[in-house]
């Protein structure tokens, strides 16, 4: 997949992840030339962004207990249960698709959702032994034993064919049980508002302490289960609470920074992209890391080294694969 280098103590490595590149057609000359001659790879089938970041500190194990991760990364207490997300969604089937819509929920909605989960944990607590929490925002499930869920979060899983999503080591069924009993508690209930969902995706269960930490560089993040996993391993954590420009305005060592997925902004995201591009071509041009890696969303990586600007030839192909948006 990817070559793996260690910083030197000299040097450092630095990690930044960015929204998708696909589709980014007005590539300035500069800076088209500048990731033409990195080394630019794709992978349609890419693992979640921790995984990603974790590869280059040479942690190959596949994360799959991100539930427990975001929850520890949202309140910095470590579950003491197996615990999943449990977040809501709105689900229609489609022949053999899913479609699956994520709901970013807002303060206004909380109360609401905070009486919807209360409710619908009423009603499975007579069948599973599990309990059902939310912060109004986000929500969990916990259970005295481990349960099969999908490894999936919903954002990953839109038109994918049901058995890429639902849990492989169900052999009784019970994953697909629950979402159709959660369906049926929403569906007939007098209080639960139709427009807030119509459905809960449980995904990414698993507990704590089964995990193997590292040592890593700070964290400049907003994103909970990339910050649990550096709370989990003791290292340095700070939120992502700038620009991306004034961000790479100064010199950080080793580093990783996850910029914000769902940015509000009154510009577009390609011109938001070209001015993240461009602020980090200055910052490589002026502090030199040894190793400079952007983790785009949409599976397209550039592994840049210094030396990469005395490349006589460019990447070309891949440029064009970019744009045309694969």
């Amino acid at each position: 997949m990817f070559g793996v280098t260690m910083p030197s103590a000299k040097h450092s490595l630095s990690i930044i992840v960015l929204p998708k590149l696909a589709g980014y057609h007005d590539i300035d000359p500069q800076l088209k030339n500048w990731l033409a001659r990195s080394n630019l790879s794709y992978d349609k089938s890419s693992a979640s962004i921790i995984n990603r970041i974790l590869y280059y500190f040479n942690i190959k194990e596949q994360l799959y207990n991100v539930g427990a991760l975001r929850f520890y990364g949202e309140t910095k207490k470590k579950p003491s249960k197996w615990i999943a997300a449990a977040d809501p969604v709105f689900v229609q089937a489609h022949l053999n698709r899913m479609r699956i819509k994520p709901i970013n929920r807002t303060q206004e909605d909380m109360e609401n959702m905070v009486r919807a989960y209360n409710e619908i944990n009423q009603n499975l607590a007579s069948h599973y032994s599990i309990e059902l929490t939310t912060n109004g925002i986000t929500g969990y499930l916990q259970s005295e034993i481990p349960i099969p869920v999908s490894m999936h979060s919903p954002s990953e899983i839109s038109n994918l064919a049901i058995n890429e999503v639902l849990p492989k080591n169900d052999k009784s069924n019970i994953y697909g049980q629950l979402i159709n009993e959660i369906q049926m508690i929403i569906h007939n209930s007098d209080f639960i508002d139709s427009n807030l969902m119509n459905s809960l995706w449980v995904w990414g269960g698993g507990q704590l302490n089964s995990l193997t930490t590292h040592k890593l560089p700070t964290l400049y993040a907003n994103d909970p289960i990339i910050k649990g996993y550096w709370y989990l391993s003791k290292s340095n954590v700070s939120s992502f609470n700038k620009s991306l420009e004034e961000f790479c305005s100064q010199e950080r060592g080793a580093f990783v920074a996850v910029s914000p997925d769902n940015q509000v902004s009154e510009i577009s995201n390609e011109e938001q992209l070209r001015i993240s591009l461009s602020a980090i071509h200055q910052y490589q041009l002026k502090f030199k890391p040894e190793r400079l890696i952007l983790i785009f969303r949409d599976g397209w990586t550039a592994d840049i080294s210094t030396f990469h600007k005395y490349r006589m030839w460019r990447n070309s192909d891949v440029i064009k694969k970019i744009e045309r948006n694969l």
